[in-house]
């Protein structure tokens, strides 16, 4: 298990990854065989989530294997706010729109302002992906290549 420390507006931008995530059946997460055949892993820290958003900082526990479930589901939120600020603000997604508002007022005001939002969105993706690698690395900095001949040439 992985112990996750969101700032609140990473805990807002999540939520509404989750949002999308349970939102959208038959695409995207809801579309795999196996994620139909067992519980739906991101339900309950949408749950969890939803109790902290009003928190400066959120802690949230995310069971092993899930943290690319999360990356996954904060892609689709990221497209979603994108197709917002080209939609004046509309959403195909029940919810999104006045959740999105809510935590960012902002967007009701100029739907555009959504695209803002994204460039956080991207970050906070690739904070996530890194955190889903960095287990994989073996300890001791053992997993980092060693410079080969064509390294060593180069810098003479």
């Amino acid at each position: 298990m992985l112990q996750l420390r969101l700032r609140q507006a990473d805990a807002h931008l999540l939520y509404l990854g989750l949002l999308h995530a349970e939102a959208q059946p038959g695409r995207g997460l809801a579309a795999r065989p196996a994620e139909r055949r067992r519980e739906q892993p991101l339900a309950p820290l949408r749950a969890l989530l939803e109790g902290g958003l009003d928190r400066a900082v959120v802690e949230l526990d995310v069971p092993d294997g899930t943290l690319p479930l999360l990356g996954e589901a904060l892609a689709g939120a990221i497209n979603e706010l994108k197709q917002m600020a080209m939609a004046d603000g509309r959403s195909m997604v029940p919810g999104f729109a006045a959740t999105a508002r809510r935590f960012y007022p902002q967007i009701a005001e100029e739907p555009a302002a959504a695209l803002d939002v994204v460039g956080h969105g991207v970050m906070l993706r690739r904070r996530l992906d890194a955190a889903a690698r960095a287990p994989e690395a073996p300890p001791g900095g053992a997993g980092e290549p060693r410079p080969g001949r064509w390294s060593r040439l180069w810098r003479r």
